[in-house]
């Protein structure tokens, strides 16, 4: 896995290693529309971590919520994330 101090592009999700400008469209509208699909509190974190790169102390402070509310967010909606890009035939950043 990657430390969580790493930024996620949107290459690290699509599964060809070298994609067409077409897939890298593809690929982030998906990763948009999956994101949609999340509850509002569950989308705000993960886009705070993964693409803002925030800690999860820092994500706590933020959304004035206790720390373990983040981390239960942040594992819920890797989760339902990692649930829609494998019924979508893509490989998430996130599986080992």
């Amino acid at each position: 896995g990657k430390s969580a101090s790493t930024q996620y592009s949107a290459n690290d999700w699509a599964a060809p290693s070298h994609p067409s400008p077409e897939q890298q469209v593809e690929t982030k509208l998906m990763i948009q529309s999956a994101l949609q699909k999340l509850p509002h509190v569950q989308r705000e974190v993960i886009i705070l971590y993964y693409y803002y790169g925030y800690k999860q102390r820092e994500i706590a402070h933020i959304t004035d919520v206790p720390l373990s509310t983040v981390k239960t967010r942040l594992r819920a909606g890797t989760g339902k994330l990692q649930e829609i890009f494998h019924q979508a035939g893509l490989r998430s950043a996130w599986e080992s």
